[in-house]
């Protein structure tokens, strides 16, 4: 369905659900809205636990009748790799992808090491999540994963990340950087010089080319301005940059 989440056109929820594993999943979004009135015990989702990983196979050929093409975020309202969702699913929905290459299929996860577990399409984007400094992990697992273009979405963003963040993309091979603040009640502030350090970070390889491209997506204060501007790049499908 369409969204507000401005680095992406589309989601598409095939399975729901998760369960914590990190501090970033403190205030998660998607839990919340699972519980609300608007989801909880409709529409697939159950009743008692409405964010138990569930598997929606009413949902999964929708990227098929999607003729013109769109960016895809898969699984916006849970964790594709999480230890609950079979590999049998998982097979089926990158079908979907593979037979469908006029969409690019947006992957996030912060269970880096499943990835490595399955073959990624030509139109899928891959990433983690890395909210704190304690999961950089992630990132070094993500360059081992065989996909077309690798990116990370350090939202929310709860600490500084170190000074060698930089080589870490670089011998990641990342495309895109994600930054965003913590939103929502209960949210933990961000401060902008951390996200400027990203963006820093972001241009330390020796040739712009290799440069991760860098999207800002709000501060603390709900605005997406860092030191006086908007930063909206993107790579292309290809993994090359713009």
């Amino acid at each position: 369905m369409p969204t507000k989440i401005e680095w992406t056109n589309e989601t598409w929820n095939p399975i729901t659900g998760c369960t914590p594993i990190s501090i970033g999943c403190q205030n998660c979004y998607a839990r919340r809205a699972a519980y609300s009135g608007r989801l909880r015990g409709r529409f697939g989702y159950p009743k008692d636990n409405p964010f138990a990983v569930t598997w929606h196979p009413r949902r999964i050929d929708r990227p098929v009748h999607w003729h013109k093409p769109r960016r895809i975020f898969v699984c916006s309202m849970g964790d594709l790799m999480h230890e609950d969702v079979k590999s049998a699913w998982i097979d089926w929905i990158i079908g979907v992808m593979t037979r469908t290459p006029r969409h690019t299929y947006q992957i996030l996860t912060k269970r880096a090491n499943r990835l490595r577990d399955f073959a990624w399409p030509s139109n899928a984007w891959v990433g983690v999540t890395v909210e704190h400094p304690d999961y950089l992990d992630r990132i070094e697992v993500l360059g081992e994963v065989s996909a077309p273009l690798r990116f990370v979405s350090f939202e929310p963003l709860l600490a500084p990340m170190p000074m060698d963040l930089g080589v870490r993309l670089l011998n990641a091979r990342i495309a895109w950087c994600i930054v965003g603040a913590e939103t929502g009640p209960g949210k933990r502030p961000m401060e902008n010089a951390w996200a400027r350090d990203i963006k820093f970070a972001c241009h330390a390889a020796p040739l712009p080319q290799q440069w991760p491209r860098f999207f800002f997506k709000r501060n603390s204060a709900g605005t997406r301005m860092l030191y006086g501007r908007t930063y909206d790049e993107r790579p292309d499908s290809g993994g090359n940059h713009r």
